[in-house]
């Protein structure tokens, strides 16, 4: 009479199947992870003949209405040199004038590098809209010897509109930025799952996955 015993084993190649299944579905969960865009000015059109240029649209899908771009050797010892936080170039906004920032779609303003030209102190009043209607509005200070980090996070906008106090210029670099579609189920950017929880999601379904496999040999 022959005897059969259960085994409490497995063929390898079960294993790696379940490996991949998993690996699969955490790569699927990543994809809700916008990686942010980060503009740093360094190949805007026509830059390798001249040091100070209009930002030609569209550049990096915007269009940019009263920017331009400015090389940081053009006025050392000023905020357009010390602006510059990623390379050599920077935005800046021309003539004192309201800058505007323009997108087909909406997008997801996270935050810039802001830097007042020669002023020692300047405020910066920055406003977000959707279809023409604001939607968002602040004021910061900035100074010209030290870059200033905005962070703001602003969802769902078509437009920015950026102007400094007393008629002044801006110089602005690391223009960051997600497409909103990416994250339009989310309600703030936080809620974005982290990749060490990714990664924890991933190990529980291994786990639950080979004790089902146990229960059924």
């Amino acid at each position: 009479m022959e005897s059969h015993t259960k085994s409490n084993y497995f063929p390898l190649t079960t294993y790696f199947k379940v490996f991949m299944v998993c690996t699969a579905i955490v790569a699927l969960c990543g994809i809700a992870q916008a990686a942010p865009i980060t503009l740093s000015f360094e190949d805007v059109p026509g830059n390798e003949n001249s040091k100070l240029l209009a930002i030609t649209s569209p550049y990096a899908g915007f269009d940019w209405d009263n920017f331009r771009a400015i090389h940081e050797s053009l006025y050392p010892s000023s905020g357009y040199n010390r602006g510059v936080v990623d390379g050599e170039w920077a935005a800046i906004n021309k003539g004192g004038l309201v800058a505007s920032i323009i997108s087909q779609d909406q997008f997801n303003f996270i935050g810039a590098w802001f830097t007042a030209e020669y002023t020692p102190i300047n405020t910066l009043s920055i406003s977000g809209y959707l279809n023409g209607i604001e939607q968002y509005s602040t004021t910061v200070e900035i100074n010209y010897t030290t870059p200033t980090w905005v962070l703001l996070e602003w969802e769902g906008i078509d437009q920015l509109n950026i102007v400094a106090g007393n008629g002044r210029n801006f110089v602005m670099d690391g223009f960051e930025f997600t497409s909103y579609d990416n994250l339009r189920q989310s309600n703030d950017f936080n809620s974005v799952p982290e990749p060490a929880t990714l990664s924890l999601l991933g190990l529980g379904i291994v786990g639950m996955t080979m004790r089902h496999i146990r229960k059924k040999i």
